[in-house]
């Protein structure tokens, strides 16, 4: 379960008076930690014309922010159940009292490990995601071992950060069958909970889904193309996805997925959708887009970057 829980409260010292906000710094210091173990974040928020005081967000890879009060300038965040690699970390102070707003982005780094539960034995889990063709379902294969014997029960695995799936682990193996992933790199994440005699055990790993288009029936091919040019944070981002066609120009409607999260939909206007994305936090995002087979075209797909700065 995926928990971002704020640890501290209270009031810092008041600020000296000032004719106007008076300019601020926010920092992030947030510790590497094992996996299946809690990481704790500190955000500083600091001025020369005192110390902030108020309140200050977190967000995790870009997902909803918690809030928590500063105390002599500090807020700590403790960070749970995030999978094994890099994540992002956005802190914002919005303007408080005499105080102007700042940000500041970081990186959680969550490192591979196992973990026992009283007496279990270790375990290792590795992910096999061989690339695929878009619009082809991708099949990931995901392996639990351990000196003590073959590993049974359940294993959960997640595509870039979304609702996991649950599967039986058969000899030690589980497979998934991925549906129709969208063009672009995506991150696949596998978990193994302590179960029977055995420890837990996690991994990450990619999945490469590969240009293609796709026609049904006698529909004509499409071709898929984004722009998402770079912005500064905290403005929000503008992505025009365009779909063209050799037999004319496709109509109805296209999709649009930030980070893998919940996809937006938008309908073509002269084989056009815009999309306005509110106040996304700093760093690199992966933008999927999708247009389903429609009247006489194909679908087709593609993934692009959007850069915050």
């Amino acid at each position: 379960i995926d928990a971002l829980v704020a640890a501290s409260a209270g009031v810092g010292n008041p600020p000296a008076p000032t004719s106007g906000p008076a300019a601020t710094t926010t920092t992030i210091s947030a510790p590497s930690t094992t996996y299946g173990s809690g990481a704790t974040a500190t955000v500083t928020v600091g001025s020369s014309a005192g110390t902030p005081t108020g309140s200050v967000s977190l967000a995790v890879d870009g997902r909803s922010a918690v809030s928590a009060s500063l105390s002599s300038g500090q807020a700590q965040f403790t960070v749970t159940g995030r999978s094994v690699g890099s994540h992002s970390l956005s802190a914002t102070y919005a303007s408080q009292g005499n105080f102007a707003a700042s940000s500041h982005g970081g990186i959680l780094q969550v490192t591979s490990g196992s973990s026992t539960s009283g007496s279990s034995s270790p375990t290792s889990l590795l992910i096999s995601a061989p690339p695929v063709t878009f619009p082809s379902s991708a099949l990931v294969t995901v392996t639990v071992n351990s000196s003590a014997g073959t590993p049974t029960g359940i294993v959960s695995l997640s595509l870039d950060g979304g609702a996991p799936l649950t599967a039986s682990l058969s000899g030690g193996r589980a497979q998934f069958t991925l549906s129709n992933p969208s063009r672009g790199t995506h991150t696949v994440n596998a978990t193994y909970p302590a179960q029977q005699n055995f420890g837990s055990s996690g991994d990450s790993g990619i999945l490469q889904v590969n240009s293609g288009s796709s026609t049904s029936g006698s529909s004509s091919p499409t071709g898929l193309l984004i722009s998402a040019p770079p912005v500064t944070f905290p403005s929000s981002a503008l992505v025009t996805v365009t779909v063209n066609s050799n037999a004319g120009t496709p109509t109805g409607i296209v999709s649009l997925s930030v980070d893998g999260g919940a996809p937006l939909t938008a309908s073509l206007s002269g084989g056009r959708a815009q999309f306005t994305l509110s106040n996304p936090s700093r760093g690199t995002h992966t933008v999927n887009a999708t247009y389903p087979a429609q009247q006489n075209f194909g679908s087709s797909g593609d993934s692009g970057i959007l850069q915050v700065n």
